[in-house]
């Protein structure tokens, strides 16, 4: 049995349409640094990467398919990484086609200024309830993609 009515109206489209674009902007305002020496979106997203998984998951490929990217972007973002001394990549001993990716000191250190830190910062903040809503709504909105577009 589901709580929600079978077609959402008008207003209530928009109204999620703002709360969208209220998400967005506050994703934006995390990532306040917007010189080309600072540490863009996609690089924070491949370094929290690195960060959580496996190292036999540390190939572009698996990159890509995590942030549902090209290998392109990810690769370009990879060598800026390298650049930085962020990440450092060897051969993978199990595929000599591919490289494994893994964070430097330098890069794990980085990572403890991840601006999304501010966010859950800010969400911790809230009254109990709220975070309990927010994480669950959150994860219902990621886990339902595939029947919003209807697979």
């Amino acid at each position: 049995m589901k709580d929600d009515p079978p077609e959402l109206s008008e207003n209530e489209l928009k109204q999620d349409f703002a709360t969208m674009l209220l998400l967005e902007k506050l994703l934006r305002e995390s990532y306040s640094n917007t010189q080309s020496k600072d540490i863009q979106a996609l690089q924070w997203s491949i370094l929290r990467y690195l960060n959580d998984t496996a190292p036999s998951r540390r190939t572009v490929r698996w990159i890509s398919s995590f942030l549902c990217l090209t290998h392109a972007p990810i690769v370009r973002c990879i060598a800026t990484l390298l650049n930085k001394g962020l990440v450092e990549q060897r051969r993978n001993p199990m595929d000599a086609r591919s490289n494994i990716i893994s964070l430097t000191s330098k890069g794990q250190r980085v990572l403890e200024e991840d601006p999304i830190l501010r966010i859950a910062a800010r969400i911790n903040q809230l009254p109990y309830t709220d975070r309990s809503h927010f994480r669950r709504i959150s994860r219902n909105i990621a886990l339902t993609k595939d029947q919003a577009e209807g697979k």
